[in-house]
This record gives structure tokens, C-alpha cells and sequence, in this order.
């Protein structure tokens, strides 16, 4: 039995890596009943999709100081289908150090070899690089006297430049490369909550904070670029809207230009936060104008209203829908998911070509309302 999972009648089985000289790796067992850990609570990032070669699409979640990954197929086995009924199983236990704590950020990487890597931060203040395929520890520094409750890397833009930050608010920027790590302290007295790396540019950093300040910040400099109007209550995710060719896990692995409308140049971003709202940015990529307000979408909360402890339990991520300006459900939209009270995902969409800045036109648009998907089903909330 290993850490956090409960196996039932378990049988050996060894996972071949295509491409390697025919060696084979053990990636654990075949489960034919596994009951998986917990993931670890209150982290901006905890999980994250990635997509291999040789090992398809994986799925990978923190639970204590170890990350659980899994191997997700369609329902006949296929890797890279993309018809209705998945398949979940157990692929691997990643198991740090014994002096490794909590495991409180991941995300996957493919690097500039092409290889699967998985970035782990960890409340000892480490980041660490992992190998997916060996499942090694390849790369670390510890230049964070806290923990690190986020990290960043976009491998479309430069694989080698990795961001961090940690709850006394220090940011790290790592240039794998050189070998060299920067640390520096944006704004002070803050923990740094969520961060996410700009999709047309690698040293803009949306950074979002405990007390709920959200600013952009120029990570190779060590400057804040613009500070936004931010939240009441801390930011618990930031996500960018791709505005650039991206290699996306989840559908298919092939390069999808998103949004190539050379005539647009705005990059869109967006924040959440316990305060129970959602706000999206509207910035200009190719100038230093201030970021705009776009939309502030204010969760639902049901006929009976929340009470002060369920609202405190409030964990709201967001995240942009894939190619949502191309699908019939949503032409010429923009589309985010969200949670909710009471764990339904909701989506939110509203017209992209009648996005209005802020100011005074900000007050003639239309409430944006979402829609809640329970089992599959949509629900229209009032």
C-alpha cells in the first residue's frame, strides 16, 4: 500500500517508454479498484494536465508531500479520442524527498528537448523539476525561505524561464539556462496567493495576492508593471486567455492558433477571489496602456443565501474555455468556467466584439449571467 491510496486485488504490470532505447519503467501497479488520495486544499494549483508521447495524456494532483499522476484514455482505449466516455487509471506516484513537505503547486512542462516535465512547488520553499517518464528529480532550488504557494511557466514562450512566489510575497525567476535565480519582493507585507504567466509575453506575470491586490509584474526586471483594482479578499486564481499558437493537453495536442487575428492585439485577463466575484481585464499587448476592466461577474447564491462559514469555504477557480470563440454554442464569444457554492461548474459567456473598458460604459452592460452544468445537464441560473 502506498501513501494516501487504498489498493484492492492488485497485480504487477511495467509501462514501456516508446523512444528510449526499448527500457522499460515501472510506473506502479495496475489497480483494478484504487481509491485515491485527497488533494491538498487551498492551493491555486494543485493540479494540472499534461500530454506525452509516449504515455498520452496525463492528469497530475499534489496529496501531502507526493504527486499522484493518472493516464487518462477514451473508453476503447485510445489515447488521443475525443468521443464521449474517458477511462482514469493509476500511472504513477511521485514521491519527493524525506525532507519535502507539502506539495503545493505543479504544473507540467514540455521542455526544450521535447521531454514531459512536471515544475512542483513545496511549502519547505523548494521548486523543484521533475522528469515524468524516469520519474526523477532533475532540477531544484531552494531560494524561498517560505512556502511556495504558486508557480509559472510557459514552455510556448521559453521553457527555461521558471516563475515562483511564496506567501511572504517573495517572487523567484528562474533561467534554467544560465542557472541563474533572481528573487525579489513586488509589493511588501503580502502573500503571494495565485500567478500565471502572460501568453505574448514571458516576463509578464499576473500576480494575485491575500489581501486581494492583483498587479502585473515584470519578472525579468523585478518591476511591477501596472497594479489593478483587485479584490476585496485574496485572489485565488488568475488565468490568461491565449491569444497565440499554444500546444493544449487536453484537446488533441495539436497547435490550435486560438485567437490569430492579427488586427486584435489584446490579451484578456482573469481573477477570482473569495469575495465571490470573477473580474476580466482587457489588456493591449503591443502598448503600455493602463489594463482595462471588462466584465465583473458576481457568483449566484441561490434563493436561501450563503451563511458567513460557507462563504469563508468559497474556492472559486476560473479558467478560459478552449477555442470558445469556435463552437456554435458560443460564435464570436468569450467563455470561462467557474465554481460555485455549491460545486456545479458554471459558464460564463458574453459578446466579444461589444466588450466595453471601464468608465462610464461599464454601467450600460448587460449583466452577464451563467450557466450551471450538473451531471452533464445545463441549468439556467436567475
Amino acid at each position: 500500500m502506498t501513501l494516501g491510496e487504498v489498493e484492492v486485488e492488485v497485480h504487477g504490470a511495467r509501462v514501456e517508454s516508446g523512444g528510449r532505447g526499448g527500457r522499460e519503467f515501472s510506473h506502479g501497479k495496475d489497480h483494478l479498484r484504487l481509491l485515491p488520495p485527497s488533494a491538498n486544499w487551498y492551493c491555486s494549483k494543485i493540479c494540472d494536465w499534461g500530454r506525452s508521447d509516449d504515455f498520452g495524456l496525463l492528469f497530475a494532483f499534489g496529496a501531502k508531500n507526493s504527486v499522484f499522476i493518472y493516464q487518462v484514455t477514451s473508453g476503447d482505449g485510445r489515447q488521443d479520442s475525443s468521443e464521449d466516455g474517458v477511462k482514469v487509471s493509476f500511472f504513477a506516484q511521485l514521491v519527493r524527498g524525506k525532507r519535502d513537505r507539502r506539495v503545493t503547486a505543479v504544473q507540467f512542462l514540455t521542455d526544450t528537448t521535447g521531454d514531459l516535465r512536471l515544475v512542483c512547488g513545496g511549502e519547505e520553499g523548494s521548486v523543484q523539476i521533475w522528469d515524468v517518464a524516469t520519474l526523477t528529480m532533475i532540477e531544484q532550488h531552494r531560494k524561498h525561505k517560505a512556502e511556495v504557494m504558486a508557480v509559472t511557466v510557459s514552455d510556448t514562450l521559453d521553457a527555461n524561464f521558471v516563475v515562483a512566489g511564496d506567501r511572504q510575497g517573495r517572487v523567484s525567476a528562474w533561467e534554467r539556462d544560465a542557472g541563474n535565480v533572481s528573487v525579489f519582493m513586488p509589493i511588501s507585507g503580502d502573500g503571494i496567493h495565485s500567478m500565471a504567466i502572460s501568453p505574448h509575453d514571458k516576463a509578464l506575470v499576473a500576480v494575485g495576492y491575500r489581501s486581494g491586490v492583483l498587479c502585473l509584474v515584470d519578472a525579468a526586471k523585478g518591476t511591477i508593471r501596472h497594479r489593478l483594482a483587485g479584490h476585496d479578499q485574496e485572489v485565488q486564481c488568475v488565468a490568461w486567455k491565449a491569444t497565440v499558437k499554444t500546444d493544449d493537453p487536453v484537446v488533441g495536442g495539436e497547435e490550435e492558433d486560438v485567437e490569430s487575428d492579427s488586427a486584435d492585439p489584446d490579451v484578456w485577463l482573469a481573477s477570482s477571489s473569495r469575495d465571490k466575484s470573477i473580474k476580466v481585464w482587457k489588456l493591449a499587448s503591443n502598448s503600455a496602456e493602463e489594463p482595462a476592466l471588462d466584465q465583473v461577474l458576481r457568483l449566484p447564491t441561490g434563493k436561501q443565501g450563503m451563511s458567513f462559514t460557507q462563504t469563508k469555504q468559497l474556492w472559486l477557480p476560473v479558467t478560459w474555455s478552449v477555442k470558445d470563440n469556435e463552437t456554435d454554442k458560443a460564435p464570436g464569444k468569450h467563455c470561462l468556467w467557474s465554481g460555485s457554492f455549491d460545486g456545479s461548474l458554471l459558464r460564463w459567456e458574453w459578446s466579444a466584439d461589444k466588450s466595453q473598458g471601464q468608465g462610464k460604459k461599464e454601467k450600460k452592460r448587460a449583466p452577464c449571467k451563467p450557466v450551471a452544468v450538473k451531471g452533464g445537464v445545463e441549468m439556467h441560473t436567475h
